[in-house]
């Protein structure tokens, strides 16, 4: 299993690693790239495959072979012409290989099935346990990760959920504003 560490999206959606694990009982694959530049949609889905350590989309579902595979394609929405051409060969190559793509734009391939998700849960200003609060401990996560000083102060934790309702919720701005914590 490659890391999963970022994709809370997808936690949110499936739930906890070992719940992710349980379900797929294969290979979870991530990708974090982003394009540079337009190449044309078959160079897309190879420049795609190559950021996962594929040759190529038919490589992929080679090395994946026909154990239950999830391939996780999270924030793709810089590489979504590239992630769509490439989800579409791969599930061309093996019936066992399904995939999620953590997107604002879906992808637009044969069988997609599209699920809008609402931002992470926010503290109100005046509940007295912020610190349960689903975006609250999304940021924690990331910023430990990042290797952030935040402590678990009252005052700490009472800046980071203000933080959070500022940024609404929304767990890729949260896991930017995380992993750039360290140099607060």
């Amino acid at each position: 299993v490659h890391d999963l560490a970022g994709c809370a999206v997808l936690q949110r959606v499936i739930g906890d690693r070992e719940r992710i694990e349980d379900l797929v009982g294969g290979a979870v694959v991530r990708l974090l790239g982003r394009e540079h530049g337009a190449p044309r949609r078959g160079a897309d889905a190879v420049a795609v495959s190559q950021q996962l350590g594929f040759r190529s989309p038919e490589a992929a579902g080679l090395a994946l072979g026909s154990e239950r595979t999830l391939v996780v394609l999270d924030n793709c929405e810089h590489v979504r012409a590239g992630a769509a051409a490439f989800v579409s060969e791969l599930m061309a190559e093996s019936a066992a290989i399904a995939a999620v793509a953590t997107s604002r734009e879906p992808l637009r391939v044969p069988g997609e099935q599209v699920m809008n998700l609402p931002p992470l849960a926010v503290p109100a200003s005046e509940s007295p346990d912020v610190a349960s609060s689903p975006a609250v401990q999304l940021f924690l996560e990331r910023a430990s990760a990042a290797g952030a000083p935040w402590g678990s102060s009252e005052t700490a934790v009472a800046a980071v959920a203000e933080l959070c309702r500022r940024l609404d919720g929304l767990p890729l701005a949260i896991e930017i504003a995380a992993a750039r914590a360290r140099a607060v």
